[in-house]
C-alpha cells in the first residue's frame, strides 16, 4: 500500500555573497537538509518530498517584518500548497532576530499546522500535555520540551550578531582613527591593500580618469574667476560621470535587476566634493567623531589647493601628524552681529570722525585681557572708547534730558481726556449690565412663582430648564461686568505708569531688560543720530518732544575752553 507523501519546504540562508562562496554555503546547507529529511522520513514512516526550496542571501537580524524567512512562511500559509514540514539547517540560519522574533515566526507556522525541523535536532517534535492524566487538553497545558532550548539558541544567534559586528566595526573604527580607510572608495579614489606597521591595511589611491576630473574641479574653483555653475559645466565637458553601480534584488543578492549612476556633475555634488577633506588627505567622519585625522595616504590635491578652492569657508591646517579644520564657526571669535546685545548703541551713536556707525568688539590689551570697546577706523586714524566709559556717557546724557513742557502739557491733556472717555464708557456699560441683571432676576422670580402653581411634570421641567438658562445668562453678564471694572483699573495703572515715566525718563530708556530695545528708545530722542562727541558736548539735534535741563545749559557755557574738547580723544 502506497503511503501518503509528506509535503515540505526548505530554506537556506547566508548573510552575504562572500559567505555563500566560502564556508556555510547554500549548497552545503541543502545537502545537509536532504540527508536529514531522509532520516525524518524514517521516523514518520512516510516519504517526505521537499516541493520548494527558498534561498536567501541577506541578514536576518532585522525586525519581524524584515525577516527574509517571511516569504517562505507566506508560501506555507497557502492551503493549496498543503505544507506540513519546514526544514532548515539551524536556528541561526532561520533567524538572528532573537527569541521574541523566533517565537513570533514559529507561532505563525504553527497556526497553519507546519512543524519546524532543524538538522541539529534542537527543535523537538514531541508535545507534552500536563493534563493528560485527567483526559483533558488545553492550549496552555500543551508545550514542547525543547522550547527553552530553542529560546536560548535564538538568543545566542542574536548575540552572535552583536559580537561579530562589535569586533568587525570596532576594528574598522580603530584603524580609521589611525588614518587608514575602511569604507567604500569615494569618487576619484580606489582602495588598495598595502603592508603597514599595523599589518595589511586599506588606503586610497587616485583612480584613472576620475583623478583628472577632481584636479580640474579644484583648480577651477581655486582660480576664483568662475561661478560654481560654470565650473560644473567645464568638468562635465571633460567627461565627468558618476560611477555605475548594480542594483540587486532584495531577496536574491546575486540577481542584478538594474543599474544606477552614470550621471553628470551637479552644483550640489561639486560643493560636497570641494568641502570633503578626504581629497586633501584628511579623514573627518563619524568614525573619527568628526575630528580631523591626517590620513596614511596622500589626497588627490594639496592642502593649499584645497584651502584656495574653499575660499575661506573651510581651511585645513597640518601641524606635524596633526590636522585641524577651521571653519567660520570654529575660529574662536565672537560672531559679528548687526544687532549685538553686548554693543547695543553702535547703530544709534556715530563715529565722531567719519559719521558712520560704530563697531563693537573686545580687543586684547597689553595685559592680555579683552576690553569691550566701541571703535572705528574707517579711512581715518583708529579711535576707540571703553564700553564702560561709553555707557556712563549715555547715562549722564539721558539724566539731563526731559520731555519738553509743551509735550508734557499736551500729553497729559490727551491722556486725561482719553481716560475720562473710557471711564465714562465703563460706567455706562456697568449700569447697563446691572439693569440686565435686575431684569433677569425679576424674570427668574416670575418663573419660580409659576412653578409653585403648576401640576404638570412636563411643564415644571420646561420651567426649570428656562430658569437654568436665566441663571447662566446672569453669571455671564456678571463676568462681563467684572472684566469691565478691571479694565478701568488697568487704565488707571497705565496712566500712573505714564506719569511716572514722564518724570523719570531715564527709567524708561535705560532700565529695561532688553539692551537692544533700550538703545532703540534712546535713538528716539534725536532728530538726527548723534556722534559720541555730540553726547559729550551735549550738542545733538534733539527730537521736538525732549530738551536738555536748564541747569545743564547754564553750566555748558562754562565748559568752553580755548582748546577743542574733542582733541583729548584723538
Amino acid at each position: 500500500m502506497k503511503k501518503d507523501v509528506i509535503r515540505a519546504v526548505a530554506a537556506v540562508r547566508v548573510s552575504s555573497t562572500k559567505q555563500g562562496l566560502t564556508g556555510d554555503s547554500p549548497a552545503a546547507q541543502k545537502e545537509l537538509i536532504k540527508r536529514h529529511s531522509n532520516q525524518v522520513s524514517l521516523v514518520f514512516n512516510r516519504p517526505i518530498e521537499i516541493i520548494k526550496w527558498f534561498e536567501f542571501i541577506e541578514s536576518a537580524s532585522g525586525e519581524l517584518e524584515q525577516q527574509p524567512i517571511q516569504k517562505a512562511i507566506e508560501y506555507c500559509k497557502e492551503k493549496n500548497n498543503k505544507i506540513s514540514l519546514f526544514f532548515f539547517k539551524s536556528i541561526d540560519r532561520f533567524t538572528r532576530g532573537g527569541s521574541s522574533i523566533y517565537a513570533a515566526l514559529k507561532s505563525s507556522l504553527a497556526r497553519y499546522g507546519v512543524q519546524m525541523i532543524d538538522t541539529y535536532g534542537v527543535i523537538s517534535q514531541q508535545q507534552i500535555n500536563t493534563m493528560e492524566q485527567y483526559g483533558l487538553k488545553y492550549e496552555w497545558s500543551t508545550y514542547s520540551p525543547s522550547w527553552i532550548s530553542e529560546m536560548l539558541e535564538a538568543e545566542r544567534a542574536h548575540s552572535d550578531v552583536r559580537d561579530i559586528l562589535s569586533r568587525l566595526i570596532g576594528a574598522e573604527v580603530y584603524y580609521t582613527r589611525l588614518g587608514y580607510w575602511a569604507r567604500e572608495a569615494p569618487m576619484g579614489f580606489k582602495r588598495v591593500r598595502i603592508d603597514t606597521p599595523h599589518g595589511k591595511r586599506l588606503i586610497l589611491e587616485s583612480h584613472g580618469d576620475e583623478f583628472n576630473w577632481f584636479i580640474l574641479m579644484f583648480e577651477l574653483r581655486a582660480a576664483g574667476n568662475l561661478s560654481d555653475e560654470q565650473v560644473t559645466d567645464k568638468v562635465n565637458d571633460a567627461g565627468f560621470k558618476t560611477r555605475i553601480r548594480n542594483i540587486h534584488d532584495k531577496l536574491d543578492k546575486r540577481k542584478i535587476i538594474g543599474t544606477t549612476g552614470g550621471n553628470k556633475l551637479t552644483i550640489k555634488q561639486l560643493q560636497r566634493y570641494i568641502q570633503n577633506p578626504i581629497y586633501a588627505g584628511v579623514i573627518c567622519e563619524k568614525w573619527t567623531n568628526y575630528q580631523p585625522v591626517k590620513a596614511q595616504f596622500k589626497g588627490l590635491v594639496s592642502v593649499e589647493l584645497f584651502n584656495r578652492a574653499n575660499r575661506g569657508k573651510k581651511k585645513i591646517v597640518i601641524e606635524g601628524d596633526k590636522a585641524m579644520i577651521i571653519t567660520p564657526e570654529t575660529k574662536g571669535n565672537t560672531q559679528r552681529l548687526k544687532l549685538n546685545p553686548d554693543y547695543p548703541y553702535k547703530q544709534q551713536v556715530l563715529c565722531p570722525f567719519c559719521n558712520r556707525e560704530l563697531m563693537g568688539s573686545s580687543p586684547r590689551s597689553k595685559s592680555g585681557k579683552h576690553i569691550p570697546t566701541y571703535h572705528c577706523g574707517r579711512n581715518h586714524k583708529y579711535w576707540g572708547i571703553n564700553k564702560s566709559k561709553f555707557d556712563t556717557t549715555i547715562e549722564q546724557f539721558v539724566s539731563q534730558i526731559h520731555f519738553s513742557k509743551g509735550f508734557r502739557s499736551k500729553f497729559e491733556e490727551i491722556v486725561l481726556e482719553e481716560w475720562e472717555k473710557r471711564r465714562s464708557q465703563t460706567r455706562s456699560q456697568s449700569i447697563s449690565f446691572e439693569e440686565q441683571i435686575i431684569s433677569l432676576k425679576q424674570e427668574a422670580q416670575m418663573i419660580t412663582d409659576k412653578i409653585k402653581i403648576l401640576n404638570s411634570e412636563t411643564a415644571i421641567r420646561a420651567m426649570e430648564s428656562e430658569l437654568e438658562k436665566i441663571d447662566l445668562e446672569i453669571a455671564n453678564i456678571q463676568d462681563k461686568r467684572n472684566r469691565k471694572e478691571k479694565e478701568e483699573l488697568n487704565t488707571q495703572t497705565v496712566i500712573n505708569y505714564c506719569k511716572f515715566y514722564m518724570e523719570h525718563l531715564e527709567e524708561l530708556i535705560l532700565r529695561g531688560d532688553d539692551t537692544l530695545k533700550n538703545a532703540a528708545m534712546f535713538g528716539l530722542l534725536f532728530e538726527k543720530r548723534p556722534t559720541y562727541f555730540d553726547l559729550v558736548n551735549r550738542t545733538p539735534e534733539l527730537a521736538p518732544i525732549v530738551e536738555l535741563n536748564d541747569t545743564f545749559e547754564e553750566d555748558q557755557n562754562q565748559l568752553v575752553t580755548p582748546q577743542r574738547f574733542e582733541l583729548e580723544f584723538e
